[in-house]
């Protein structure tokens, strides 16, 4: 899958909050230490990313449109 370190940990605090909504001002601060949201091109971009690089897990990143996103448990993608 091959993570940098920023996907990372935007990956762990999703984990962590699994089928919870995360604000996007959260993951900025937790990410970029930022609180204005100034950067939130970056971390649509990142999660872009990031979502390409989770295929072939039972995971997806959901949008809830203009507050945040959550990670989200897909047992129809396992493939055990």
């Amino acid at each position: 899958m091959g993570l940098t370190g920023k996907e990372y940990y935007l990956f762990r605090l999703l984990l962590q909050n699994k089928e919870q909504m995360v604000l996007s001002e959260k993951m900025m601060e937790e990410i970029w230490q930022r609180k204005d949201g100034t950067e939130k091109d970056v971390l649509n971009t990142m999660i872009r990313k990031l979502r390409k690089k989770l295929t072939g897990i039972p995971f997806r990143i959901e949008n809830c449109y203009g507050r945040g996103y959550a990670l989200k448990y897909d047992g129809s993608n396992c493939n055990v």
